[in-house]
């Protein structure tokens, strides 16, 4: 008989291919956020890589809680040393962040350089929904206030780490509580409702978008109702608690039922590609072309991406790739059950040490991923800092580049050609440097409260 996870992990401590697959998946979210169009395109679909994440969190703390309740210590003892553990590996990093954004804000106040001046307003404008991690209900609180959304992503990523923190405060009530039968039922519930609370979050938020008083916050523009609709889905803390739950169920069964986690994740994978493209043709093919181009007036990004790509890969594109995908075919209720298992399978590899990809057991990937806290909390604004100190270079580098693919291929492969040039050479400084950097917060900041975390008895 399968060893229960709890078994396995008294004997090893440790799962080394946690970390490692921490590395892989942070590098997909990364590259999915470049504002790129040849490397971006590979990761398309690897927006559902983040809930692998909290699907970590939520074995990770489950398993962690339930280990300190049979210690057999007063509530209180038993909450502050969670807390407190939390604060440590959590805040300060966090806090240290804002109080440099807090600081540059006094400082400099605004400016005219495009880019920072967005990244700093942002941070204004919500500065108190940052320290107090409610950031991810920032379109909703804007909506009740009247004000204009803002399409800013150098902060956009905080939503996440709001979620999670959300999550964190509520799970040792859920596990000192109650009793361990009543927890698992407790699971099962969290994972079987919260597709139906998603289908009634979705209901209310299309009938505000939709209400005509509430026409000329969107400007009469459904693009803009669905995106607002498909964004305050994606973060709010209700629509993924069964992300969460699934990470709690390994801490509570050992599901050894599950024979070879490796093969069910590729075939769940090959499903997921399956149901997201198949919703992606369907979807693309009922945006209009007026529509498309009115985007990408807005989106530099996009605009260069109808230059290269046709018209139906664009469309098909935009639609895989962003969260506008949610709110068509009620694709919300499903596809996050769908990627929460797959995630869930991940984790279950790794917790068997059979992770699925070998990659994950790698020294360098293990490492790695002690520091991606740090790299995921950074990788937006270090973008936008690299984007910014490197135009000159990237404006040459585009230009000759252009000029030799042209000489030789033509017009069309020029351009397409000095974009991947471009790409090449702004990931080769950008991924190194940000590795870079985040290490050093890692040996020389965080570790000193790590370790104040291993001193809580």
């Amino acid at each position: 008989m399968a060893q229960t996870i709890e078994a396995q992990a008294t004997q090893r401590k440790y799962f080394d291919s946690l970390d490692g697959y921490r590395t892989f998946g942070t590098l997909v979210v990364v590259m999915h956020h470049v504002p790129f169009i040849f490397f971006r395109t590979p990761f398309g679909y690897g927006w559902w890589v983040l809930q692998s994440f909290f699907v970590i969190s939520g074995f990770l703390l489950t398993f962690i809680l339930l280990k300190d309740k049979k210690r057999g210590l007063s509530l209180g003892k038993e909450f502050r040393d969670y807390y407190l553990k939390r604060f440590y590996r959590i805040f300060p990093l966090y806090w240290a962040f804002l109080a440099l954004l807090s600081l540059i804000v006094i400082s400099f106040g605004t400016t005219s350089i495009p880019l920072i001046k967005e990244f700093l307003t942002e941070y204004k404008d919500n500065w108190f929904l940052f320290w107090t991690y409610l950031y991810n209900y920032k379109d909703l609180i804007h909506f009740f206030q009247g004000i204009k959304p803002d399409l800013n992503p150098f902060l956009s990523h905080i939503w996440s780490l709001s979620v999670e923190e959300q999550f964190y405060l509520l799970l040792p009530l859920m596990v000192f509580l109650l009793s361990r039968k009543n927890l698992k039922r407790l699971v099962i519930g969290i994972i079987v409702i919260s597709p139906l609370l998603r289908l009634g979050t979705y209901w209310v938020l299309h009938h505000l978008a939709y209400d005509p008083a509430h026409s000329a916050y969107f400007e009469n523009n459904d693009f803009y109702k669905q995106s607002w609709i498909s964004v305050v889905m994606l973060r709010a803390t209700w629509c993924q608690m069964d992300c969460f739950a699934f990470g709690m169920a390994l801490a509570l069964w050992d599901f050894s039922w599950i024979k070879s986690a490796k093969k069910w994740f590729w075939w769940s994978l090959l499903g997921f590609i399956a149901i997201v493209t198949l919703d992606g043709i369907v979807i693309a093919s009922k945006i209009e072309t007026a529509q498309m181009l009115e985007m990408a007036e807005m989106n530099p990004i996009l605009k260069k991406t109808l230059a290269i790509f046709p018209m139906w890969f664009a469309k098909f594109h935009t639609t895989v790739s962003e969260h506008l995908i949610l709110v068509e075919n009620y694709h919300f209720v499903y596809i996050y059950t769908i990627v929460n298992f797959l995630s869930f399978l991940i984790v279950l590899s790794c917790l068997r040490n059979k992770p699925f990809m070998n990659l994950m057991n790698n020294k360098g990937m293990i490492y790695t991923g002690k520091i991606t806290y740090g790299v995921y909390l950074f990788h937006y604004p270090f973008l936008m800092l690299i984007i910014m100190f490197t135009i000159p270079v990237m404006l040459k580098v585009g230009k000759w580049s252009n000029k030799i693919f042209t000489y030789f291929l033509g017009d069309y492969i020029g351009l397409v050609g000095s974009q991947i040039t471009s790409e090449i050479v702004l990931t080769a400084i950008y991924l190194p440097l940000l590795w870079i950097f985040s290490n050093w917060c890692f040996k020389y900041f965080e570790t000193f409260f790590i370790n104040l975390k291993y001193k809580v008895k």
